[in-house]
């Protein structure tokens, strides 16, 4: 346990250190961490068989975040959401939306969804299929980079808030639309 405890407070650090909430320079920054460090902690002790995996601390902080971004930042606001509530998102998103499989130990959902997206782009963005193949760009790194995260380190916040909307409704298939459009 001391070895995740060590290893979600390294990745806490680099968690968004230019955003307020979770700036090393404040106060606030400071409390946002010690909240988001705490989160991570529960949720590791809620999904044991999850773990920790780093992409999950920009998930807990982005929901964080989204909760204290200006009114009209999207509809994902849930008023005075707690850091028990994040961390019941976060199993939420484990266990109702599969992302255990994503986040767990060896990643075993990553091969069924990059084959997934690598069948969606050969369908939908054959031009680009055809590219990717061209110069032997596998889509690993890229769905790694994007869903593991659940989009929370590539897109702004306001973009996030829609995207977590749709995603808590219509689960995977939204992931796959969002990642067809970048």
């Amino acid at each position: 346990a001391e070895g995740v405890a060590g290893e979600v407070g390294r990745d806490v650090g680099r968690t968004f250190p230019r955003i307020p909430l979770f700036a090393s320079s404040t106060a606030k920054g400071a409390q946002g961490r010690a909240v988001l460090y705490a989160v991570l902690l529960e949720f590791v002790r809620l999904c044991p068989d999850v773990g920790y995996c780093q992409g999950v601390n920009f998930v807990a902080a982005a929901l964080m975040a989204l909760d204290s971004a200006p009114d009209g930042a999207g509809a994902m606001r849930l008023r005075r959401r707690t850091p028990a509530a994040v961390t019941w998102l976060l199993v939420a998103l484990a266990r109702r939306f599969s992302m255990a499989d994503l986040w767990g130990p060896d990643l075993p959902r990553l091969h069924v969804i990059t084959y997934q997206l690598s069948a969606l782009i050969k369908r939908h963005l054959p031009g680009l299929s055809a590219h990717l193949s061209a110069i032997g760009l596998g889509l690993e790194v890229l769905a790694a980079q994007w869903l593991i995260p659940l989009f929370s380190s590539l897109l702004p916040f306001r973009t996030l808030a829609r995207v977590y909307d749709v995603f808590f409704v219509d689960g995977w298939k939204a992931a796959f639309r969002v990642a067809l459009a970048l």
